[in-house]
């Protein structure tokens, strides 16, 4: 009742309402001129290196990039999936749980492409490594799904993964012999940066 009283909840042509009792649809709805957020959050971010993606991780976290009133919401918002600290690239984050766990669900073999700079030239005996799966990376003993791998450059390539074991691009880098120096996530299933700088973010 206080904010309306005090005229910030207007219409979309900025007319005050007068009374908190008044009925209105929330997409007709503007508080301090801006638009009122919807029920349910789904971000697009451009996430860059340096910071994390887990809430009880040291700072900073990737949620201090979001407004304040966004990091106090109920569900709280959470990342769909996880880029390592020095990762740089696309992250969805969502208080949907339900689309949360359907995307990082294995069974909906959701794309994942990462554009890899390696610390060597890349071979095709390396490139066909990455993609044929059916091999155990160490310390695992589930086989590696096939991939989608491309060379880009000399010491480039690009690796299009439907799993996300943990730092599972690092691993196999490793594996093949040639470490990754940096790692960048350019898509994420269908959705891209399109122009988001580092630390940039949209909804959805």
């Amino acid at each position: 009742g206080r904010l309306v009283k005090s005229g910030a909840v207007t219409d979309l042509q900025g007319r005050p309402f007068k009374k908190a009792s008044e009925k209105a649809r929330p997409e007709n709805v503007l508080f301090q001129g801006e638009p009122l957020d919807p029920s349910e959050l789904i971000l697009i971010m451009n996430k860059p290196a340096g910071y994390t993606c887990s809430h009880r991780d040291h700072p900073p976290l990737i949620y201090q990039l979001l407004p304040p009133r966004y990091q106090v919401r109920e569900p709280q918002i959470s990342c769909v999936g996880r880029l390592d600290k020095d990762t740089t690239g696309i992250i969805l984050l969502t208080d949907n749980g339900q689309l949360l766990h359907r995307l990082i669900s294995p069974s909906w073999k959701v794309e994942k492409f990462y554009q890899v700079s390696a610390s060597g030239p890349v071979t095709e005996a390396q490139v066909a490594r990455l993609a044929e799966g059916g091999w155990c990376l160490p310390d695992d003993d589930k086989p590696l799904d096939p991939a989608r791998c491309r060379k880009t450059g000399e010491c480039t390539l690009e690796l299009v993964l439907i799993e996300g074991r943990y730092h599972q691009v690092k691993r196999m880098m490793e594996a093949v012999g040639n470490p990754l120096l940096h790692l960048h996530r350019s898509q994420f299933d269908t959705f891209r940066l399109e122009g988001l700088e580092p630390g940039e973010w949209r909804a959805l």
